[in-house]
């Protein structure tokens, strides 16, 4: 870590300040002095900097600081000090005492980016038209004709993309913004832990609420030729139907329409579970691209749209089969867009705080990795193992997987922290 110590004339918030841009241009050179643990920082009138080489071995490297030739001394760091706190503080004096800062300099927060968020929101709503795909002449008996295979290798291939996102990108980030709060290990690991699993079950919360909301099923009556229980796939909304008893057989022999019933529960399930869902996807969206580097809120934003795509194919073909949700494509479009626009919304709500602290963002985003850990590991995987029904689409299925966590992963050839508090990489 770069380290840039100065002599000051005094220790009030000007004298900080004047001192500033010289600061600056050190820590920003190439001029910076490797300095082992163990070594000693001095100040000096023009200032210096150190590139502190921390041990490798043992849980804690340790530099001492001569004062002994200025009375008071200006510490400019590459990373906010408190990051590297485990169960000590970062600054003592000789017998062990902690060290405040009398004055210091934070960084401006940088300008809410309202275009470039709401610009990948479009982006991510936009994905709810994906269905028009099936209004191609001859593409929807085609994808029925292999739908096992479909939905198993796009399932796969957005687990494989939520997964990567998570763990490569939003719980380990979350890591260190929670830390930033300086707390004791213990609440921070709470916080942590306790968002994930808030997000993980997030789902089974909007589950109950839909099921709640809707309407009992139908009794199956003794005139009604034959049924079938059928699980209604609503994965994007992150809500299951379940064992809805539904005709499927007419006096021509073609598939009869759901139960006004059938219908209502379904389209619920589908389209509240989408807002609810697209809201989350926006909070945490755009608290990547307000307090994170651009590359890993484009890389929240791919996934996002990865596994929309997956699912709104899904929704789509569950929205407009007669024995579920009934409805006419343009009408299945024209509600999925509308249950989508809470994606906006999120995005919206978070760009409008006034000020967020590290360890909320942190937070935040533990939040949102837990609901992509579940979208994927629960929702999208076990889809891809009930289609994979043979080696080759088993295959096919490890190949997309494979695919979806690499497409996520090349982010982290360039990958850099949030810089919500002020720690700057």
């Amino acid at each position: 870590m770069k380290l840039v110590i100065m002599e000051a004339s005094g220790s009030a918030q000007p004298d900080l300040d004047g001192l500033m841009p010289i600061g600056r241009q050190l820590l920003n050179g190439s001029a910076c002095i490797d300095l082992p643990a163990g070594g000693t920082i001095t100040p000096s009138s023009t200032g210096v900097c150190y590139d502190l080489v921390f041990a490798q071995d043992v849980w804690q490297s340790i530099f001492r600081v001569d004062t002994s030739s200025a009375n008071h001394v200006v510490f400019l760091a590459q990373h906010v000090p408190t990051e590297f706190e485990a169960s000590a503080h970062y600054l003592k004096d000789e017998s062990g005492a902690d060290i405040e800062p009398v004055a210091e300099w934070n960084l401006p927060m940088p300008p809410v980016p309202w275009g470039t968020g709401i610009g990948a929101a479009v982006m991510v709503n936009l994905m709810t038209l994906c269905g028009v795909i099936f209004l191609v002449p001859g593409m929807r008996a085609l994808m029925r004709r292999n739908e096992g295979l479909f939905r198993a290798v796009t399932s796969a291939f957005a687990s494989g993309a939520l997964l990567a996102a998570a763990m490569y990108l939003l719980l380990f980030e979350a890591t260190h913004l929670i830390a930033a709060g300086g707390e004791a290990e213990g609440a921070q690991t709470f916080k942590w832990g306790t968002m994930i699993l808030t997000g993980f079950v997030s789902s089974m919360v909007f589950d109950a609420v839909c099921q709640a909301a809707m309407p009992s099923e139908p009794t199956t009556g003794p005139s009604e030729t034959s049924t079938s229980s059928r699980t209604m796939d609503t994965s994007k909304a992150d809500v299951e139907v379940a064992s809805v008893a539904v005709t499927v057989s007419s006096a021509d022999g073609s598939a009869a329409p759901a139960p006004l019933s059938v219908r209502v529960r379904v389209l619920s399930g589908v389209l509240i579970g989408d807002f609810m869902h697209n809201l989350c996807d926006g909070i945490f969206m755009g608290t990547a691209f307000r307090f994170c580097a651009g590359s890993l809120a484009w890389s929240v934003t791919l996934a996002t749209i990865l596994h929309e795509i997956a699912q709104e194919l899904s929704d789509f073909l569950v929205l407009t089969n007669p024995e579920q949700g009934g409805l006419k494509a343009p009408t299945a479009l024209l509600l999925n867009f509308v249950s989508g626009l809470s994606v906006l919304l999120g995005v919206v709500i978070v760009f409008g705080v006034e000020t967020v602290s590290d360890p909320a963002v942190g937070m935040l985003l533990a939040y949102g990795g837990g609901v992509y850990l579940q979208i994927g590991a629960a929702e999208c995987m076990p889809r891809a193992y009930s289609g994979a029904r043979s080696l080759q689409s088993l295959l096919a299925c490890l190949a997309a997987y494979v695919f979806g966590v690499t497409a996520i992963g090349l982010v982290l050839l360039d990958h850099q922290h949030c810089a919500v508090g002020g720690h700057a990489h």
